[in-house]
């Protein structure tokens, strides 16, 4: 019978790992001595990252030139003492800081560690400030301490490029939605213009409008007869109640506004309120609720007062039939 062998050590860590990092990840090691990257190596692997792109440089210049030459996903930067043969010092805590500062001005915004023994509470400040993280081992890049620290930072910089994307993507769709409603609500403006065209030509051989004749009966050219000005009163007062009716549909929906849309369209069959008068009515309650929307989407608002237009012309077409 063959022996329980207990589970390999990836397959067990791997639903705590899982982060969703992606297949290929270029690191650097900035480092007098080039670490051992067999731990690393297994936790990205057990991260989802099976083809790390791992390379070892020994200065601050070499790390930039190699930013210069490819987009890094993950820096480390060893600062604490170390014997090595080659006689080449590493960054210590006061250069760090500039170091870091010039990685970021250079363009690099992923993780970047700094390893090395306790640093002075300004330089840590400062480096925070950078965003970076302080490692602090007296036992180099070889620390286990660093693959599992690596990978917390490189999943955090993941959830905050995929929120930057989410973001950048919403403020295109909100913009793109404002775009599509003022192009919608132009396109409803040259309707109503060309229904006021048609109006103007039907009526142009015509009579003296109404007004103008009362202005004529009173031997005023300047006087605005009462039944004018009782028309203009009454288009404030339905232009003030359809701006309230449309911002309480997009709120609450089309079903709470039943006995509200029928007395309405009822009044304004009573008073023979022209259909081209209600478009404009609707336009100017639209774009008002538009331009107060902000960065908000105006999809929702377009279909919602194209949804209320509708149902309020079929009753208004209704009354007007029944009258």
């Amino acid at each position: 019978m063959k022996p329980e062998t207990d589970p390999a050590p990836a397959a067990v860590e791997r639903p705590e790992l899982e982060s969703g990092l992606r297949r290929e990840l270029r690191l650097i090691c900035v480092s007098p001595v080039e670490p051992s990257w067999i731990r690393l190596t297994l936790r990205l692997d057990a991260a989802g990252c099976t083809e790390p792109r791992l390379r070892w440089v020994r200065t601050a210049a070499d790390a930039l030139a190699a930013l210069r030459e490819h987009h890094l996903d993950a820096i480390l930067i060893w600062t604490g003492p170390f014997a090595f043969p080659l006689g080449s010092v590493p960054p210590q805590p006061p250069e760090v800081v500039t170091f870091v500062s010039a990685l970021r001005g250079a363009g690099h915004d992923g993780p970047i560690l700094v390893v090395g023994e306790p640093l002075d509470e300004a330089t840590a400040a400062e480096l925070i400030a950078a965003q970076a993280d302080c490692v602090t081992t007296s036992r180099g890049l070889d620390s286990p301490l660093i693959p599992p620290l690596l990978l917390q930072s490189l999943q955090r910089w993941e959830i905050r490029q995929e929120r930057d994307r989410l973001a950048a993507a919403e403020q295109r769709r909100a913009a793109r939605d404002r775009d599509e409603a003022a192009q919608l609500l132009m396109q409803q403006r040259v309707i109503l213009a060309r229904l006021a065209r048609i109006e103007r030509e039907f009526t142009s051989g015509s009579a003296e409008s109404h007004a103008e004749r009362a202005r004529a009966a009173e031997g005023s050219p300047t006087a605005v007869h009462p039944a004018e000005e009782g028309w203009r009163t009454m288009q404030r007062d339905a232009a003030a109640f359809y701006r309230q009716l449309l911002r309480t549909h997009v709120i609450m929906g089309n079903g709470q506004l039943d006995d509200e849309l029928t007395r309405f369209s009822r009044l304004l069959c009573e008073v023979r309120f022209p259909a081209n008068q209600v478009l404009e009515l609707h336009l100017e309650a639209v774009e008002e609720l538009v331009r107060g929307l902000g960065q908000r989407s105006a999809r929702h608002v377009l279909s919602r007062a194209e949804m209320l237009l509708l149902d309020l012309m079929v009753r208004l077409a209704d009354a007007y039939r029944g009258a």
